[in-house]
């Protein structure tokens, strides 16, 4: 619970994980409902896990906390998400760009920031100069954790085989 910052909410009910949990998670906020689904997905070990505008109707603390357990606990799973907030994705490995359900782009974020025709840049452009100069900050920053990462695999494997 504390890995997905529901220690204190739970806690206050005075029951722990005895807690009840009304019908559709009524008596949680929406964010506190996404947070319980997030330790759901971590203790049954999942593999892969689909958002489907999960930070639509949560607060931009809630939306970062969010984006902080899923890039620190779900590091090894396949993460699927559907969104329209472009900062609950700019730092995916891949992003699908659709258009009246037609496949348009997908790439890195980084990637198709750096064509600024692309439909990714245009998107990220009407979010104003100074979201999308610290959006593509992110996605840069992302894309060179991910090549850093990379190579020191490829340099742990290769040393493996050395000795």
């Amino acid at each position: 619970m504390e890995h997905v910052k529901c220690k204190d909410f739970i806690g206050k009910q005075g029951l722990g994980l005895d807690a009840p949990v009304e019908e559709f998670g009524g008596n949680y906020s929406a964010g506190q409902r996404q947070m319980l689904c997030l330790a759901r997905a971590m203790l049954r070990d999942t593999k892969v896990v689909c958002l489907d505008e999960a930070t639509a109707s949560v607060d931009t603390e809630t939306d970062d906390n969010m984006q902080k357990v899923i890039a620190t606990e779900f590091v090894n799973c396949t993460i699927l998400t559907i969104a329209h907030r472009i900062n609950t994705i700019i730092e995916n490995h891949q992003v699908v760009c659709l258009q009246a359900g037609n496949l348009v782009a997908m790439d890195s974020p980084s990637a198709m920031l750096a064509d600024p025709n692309s439909i990714f840049s245009q998107l990220v452009a009407e979010t104003g100069e100074a979201s999308a100069k610290n959006l593509k900050q992110r996605a840069d920053a992302a894309e060179a954790a991910r090549a850093r990462n990379t190579r020191d695999i490829e340099r742990t494997h290769l040393d493996s085989h050395i000795c």
